[in-house]
């Protein structure tokens, strides 16, 4: 039996919800996201380093999203955002983790090695939402295995203004060498969908499980923040 996971694409409005335009400003100061790798390159070897980019480089830039001031224009789009576009998928009922940012610059290493979500957390009923600040495609975007356990790993393109909303818990993903050339600039939230008594609470995503993988809802939802109409 094959189980072919769901992976489900929802848009937004991009001038309600400028992200890349909030960041390009605050953070890197530019015009366009995608070609920070040309500035950046221009400042490491003005100051003497070699024109390639690390690793190390990558996380550098991603430390600078992670100094984001939670009172900073992008914070306040990602409150609103949250409320409006993603809670009202999950009825309001759901457990979301702040956003882990991720820089993989153009012609750089891959940034992310491959793993399952549910062997870092404990919690199998994990949702990923996955937000990039550009446009990807092959090489640029995140790679999720095609059939569960299988790690046929192939290239999701998502474009600036898509949600992908996947089963991070179960499903083996990562990246590969960015060879293209364009810089990547993306967030992703983690999800816990709370709501029971109604159909596809999780989107349909959890359906295509095989009967191997955990029982939905074990061990703690580690950096969680349980949000409802109540609570909001």
């Amino acid at each position: 039996m094959l189980h072919r996971p769901v992976f489900k694409f929802v848009p937004y409005d991009t001038a309600k919800y400028a992200f890349a335009a909030a960041l390009a400003e605050e953070v890197f100061h530019l015009s366009d996201l995608s070609r920070y790798h040309e500035r950046f390159l221009q400042q490491k070897t003005a100051q003497g380093g070699e024109p390639v980019i690390t690793h190390a480089d990558n996380m550098a830039a991603r430390e600078l999203l992670k100094g984001l001031r939670k009172d900073s224009l992008f914070y306040g789009l990602h409150h609103a955002f949250t409320w409006n576009i993603l809670a009202p998928l999950f009825h309001f009922k759901l457990k979301y983790t702040m956003p882990y940012f991720r820089v993989q610059m153009a012609h750089s290493t891959s940034v992310s090695t491959w793993h399952r979500d549910v062997d870092v957390t404990g919690v199998s009923n994990l949702i990923t939402a996955w937000i990039p600040f550009v446009d990807t495609s092959g090489t640029n975007t995140i790679w999720v295995e095609r059939e569960y356990g299988k790690k046929n790993y192939e290239p999701v393109p998502v474009r600036y203004g898509e949600i992908l909303f996947f089963d991070s818990a179960y499903l083996w993903h990562g990246s590969v060498p960015n060879e293209s050339d364009i810089t990547r600039m993306s967030m992703d939230i983690r999800i816990t969908p709370l709501k029971r008594d109604v159909e596809q609470p999780d989107l349909g995503i959890f359906a295509p499980r095989p009967e191997w993988c955990l029982p939905q809802g074990v061990g703690p939802c580690a950096r969680a923040s349980e949000m409802s109409r109540d609570e909001h």
